[in-house]
């Protein structure tokens, strides 16, 4: 929880924690961590998540009766926190999360101030008073173990591989491409022949290129830029499958390099720019090397 987001259209926390008739009944207080909370249970018998459990979360925070500062809506994607032992005495968020069930939602407060310096680690936002509350709104949707999340992560990125080299497969057949891939997975298809010596580790490169996903998306090119790009062969400056392919051009020559993604960005991939496990057609020409 330490990436805040803040949105620009308030969220009335005030009205949720109205929604119950009789406050004095529906507010209580945890008696080990003076955690002030409300707490719907849907059902007694659910299981309950043990510190360093995985929790799947719809989360929303913001101060009492204000804009919310952080919520689960506005993510494309599951959200999901490590159920923690509470870090500190008093309130906390790892102590109203610490209650819950899966179904259950809860309302809790805490000291802002105590939120950004455990949980947050960063300052106090300057819209918010020193010695402000935050109103937290939670429902748990599901709980993993540990060992269940990881093999999860990998069945999931297991299917992403198996697409990945799905769409090489459609991409090779569709531009009718019979050369067999490196020992590393790198496809290096030369337009012509090397006239001259190849490439060596140490020298600086001087290079064009356009780099496309397997649909035909061009993402980056040097040429639109009308700049060439430089680099140092075998400093680790570029992606893997540019090291391989460029150690095997000779100055003027032009190929194309088809980059599976443990080559390029992998499973993370470049935010905004590429996805995870994408697979790169590069239109390479090597200009210089010094």
């Amino acid at each position: 929880m330490s990436k805040l987001i803040s949105l620009s259209l308030p969220l009335a926390l005030a009205a949720l924690a109205a929604c119950q008739s009789d406050d004095s009944e529906r507010w209580r207080t945890d008696a080990e961590t003076g955690l002030e909370y409300r707490l719907w249970h849907t059902d007694e018998n659910a299981p309950k998540p043990m510190p360093g459990d995985v929790l799947v979360l719809k989360l929303e925070y913001g101060p009492e009766g204000g804009p919310a500062l952080f919520s689960t809506r506005e993510l494309p994607d599951l959200f999901r926190l490590r159920l923690e032992p509470p870090k500190h005495a008093g309130p906390s968020v790892d102590a109203g999360l610490a209650l819950l069930r899966v179904g259950d939602s809860i309302l809790f407060r805490v000291p802002a101030d105590s939120f950004y310096r455990h949980n947050a680690r960063q300052p106090l936002p300057p819209e918010l008073p020193a010695g402000s509350t935050l109103l937290f709104r939670a429902e748990l949707l599901a709980s993993q173990t540990q060992e269940e999340y990881q093999e999860q992560l990998r069945a999931k990125e297991q299917q992403l591989r198996s697409e990945e080299m799905r769409l090489i497969d459609e991409f090779l057949a569709l531009k009718k491409i019979e050369q067999e891939p490196s020992l590393s997975g790198l496809y290096f298809i030369p337009q012509g022949p090397a006239e001259g010596p190849l490439a060596k580790p140490g020298q600086t490169l001087e290079v064009h290129y356009e780099g496309s996903f397997l649909d035909g998306v061009v993402f980056d090119s040097s040429r639109r830029r009308a700049e060439t790009f430089s680099f140092r062969l075998g400093a680790r400056e570029v992606i893997d499958g540019w090291e391989e392919g460029f150690s095997k051009l000779a100055v003027g020559q032009k190929a194309t390099l088809i980059v599976p993604s443990f080559l390029a960005y992998g499973k993370e991939g470049v935010e905004g720019v590429i996805p995870p496990y994408a697979t790169l057609v590069f239109e390479v020409e090597l200009i210089s090397a010094r």
